[in-house]
C-alpha cells in the first residue's frame, strides 16, 4: 500500500479494482517528482543553463582537456609517457577547478564570475 493512500473504512461500499492502489501511488510519486524538479529550477542561479550548455558541448565534442604548451614542447623535445600522464592530470584538475568556480559563482548569483569560469573551461577543452 502506498504511504499516501488512505484505506477505506471497512463498511465502505466502494469496490477497488486490482492495481488501482499502484496507479494512485504512481500518480502521487509522479506529481511529487515534478514538483521537486520545478522547485529545483526555481532556485537555479543566473548561469545554470550556461553550465549545462557547456557540459553538453563538452560531451558532444568528446574532447579531452588540455593545458598550455610546455617549454620542452616548444624546444622540440618529445614527451615521455609519464610526462603525458602528468599533463593530462593537470589539465583535468584545471577543468574541474574551472567547473567548480562556475558552480560556486552560479550559486552565489555572480553571473560575470560564472561566465569567466565557463570561458576558461571552454578554452581548456578547445570549444568555442
Amino acid at each position: 500500500m502506498c504511504a499516501f493512500d488512505v484505506p477505506s473504512p471497512p463498511d465502505s461500499l466502494a469496490v477497488r479494482r486490482p492495481g488501482s492502489v499502484k496507479r494512485s501511488c504512481l500518480r502521487v510519486a509522479t506529481v511529487m517528482m515534478l514538483l521537486m524538479k520545478s522547485a529545483a529550477f526555481a532556485y537555479a542561479g543566473p548561469c545554470t543553463a550556461n553550465i549545462a550548455q557547456v557540459g553538453q558541448q563538452i560531451r558532444a565534442s568528446q574532447a579531452a582537456p588540455s593545458g598550455p604548451q610546455t617549454i620542452d614542447a616548444q624546444l622540440g623535445r618529445q614527451p615521455t609517457p609519464s610526462m603525458l600522464g602528468a599533463a593530462r592530470q593537470r589539465a583535468a584538475a584545471m577543468a574541474a577547478a574551472a567547473l567548480q568556480r562556475a558552480r560556486n559563482a552560479d550559486a552565489s548569483g555572480d553571473l560575470a564570475a560564472c561566465q569567466q569560469a565557463l570561458d576558461e573551461l571552454k578554452d581548456i577543452y578547445g570549444i568555442e
